[in-house]
């Protein structure tokens, strides 16, 4: 079942020297140099945050019900992967806190860790990471807004690797590589992702991932044959 007739979350595009995956994309050259050498003016402010890598899932309330979204924008509780259905049981337990946090059609998107896909993970938090926030009018949120929400429900939100001027990935690489302590991966970490801000709205979006990332290592691809777990599942179902 589709709930509206847009994905939960669509494709960024790649920076050159990125691995891209199945029907991926590189973003132009002017917007390479903007992120990574020299902004417009004072107006633009680019972001930096780990990217990690899990499965994509949302939460939207809609109908003034709560429901928990895979990629597509399809019910996680109707999919045949087990990872979505925990999700959309982890949603179900935590629905008054959603209730409160989004208004109608308002949807938050993150990224799913509890089954490894191409990294696995040391988790010592809730398996999720929530990067992005949408209006009804599907318009990304601010990452100020979006952090001052998360923060408020005390809700995962991304490592930021960098907040300010135009800045390359080969000088944020040993940052990056530091990982994430409540979300330690156990290889390197998959890449980053870059959001430029203009005017306090969301400009546009890129990600670089590294080169030797080996993607889906440990996801069968396969309904429920033996999946890597990050975290017991005992404690999601």
């Amino acid at each position: 079942m589709k709930t509206f007739n847009i994905k939960n979350y669509g494709s960024i595009g790649h920076f050159p020297n990125s691995k891209l995956g199945t029907g991926d994309h590189h973003i132009g050259a002017g917007h390479v140099r903007l992120l990574t050498e020299r902004k417009r003016d004072a107006w633009d402010t680019v972001f930096v945050h780990e990217k990690y890598d899990g499965s994509n899932v949302g939460i939207i309330k809609w109908n003034n019900q709560i429901l928990a979204l895979t990629r597509s924008g399809r019910l996680a509780k109707d999919s045949r992967f087990k990872q979505h259905q925990l999700f959309a049981l982890w949603v179900e337990r935590r629905k008054v806190t959603f209730e409160s946090m989004l208004q109608e059609g308002e949807r938050v998107v993150g990224e799913w860790l509890a089954q490894a896909h191409g990294i696995r993970y040391k988790i010592n938090t809730e398996p999720i990471v929530f990067f992005d926030y949408f209006s009804p009018k599907n318009k990304r949120w601010t990452q100020n807004n979006l952090l001052e929400k998360l923060d408020h429900y005390e809700l995962n939100s991304p490592r930021l690797l960098h907040r300010g001027d135009a800045i390359s990935t080969e000088l944020l690489i040993p940052i990056l590589n530091q990982k994430t302590p409540t979300i330690e991966s156990v290889e390197l970490p998959e890449g980053m992702v870059y959001r430029m801000e203009r005017k306090d709205e969301v400009d546009f979006l890129a990600k670089w991932v590294r080169p030797d990332f080996c993607n889906g290592q440990y996801n069968i691809h396969t309904e429920n044959d033996t999946p890597v777990w990050n975290v017991p599942i005992e404690n999601l179902e």
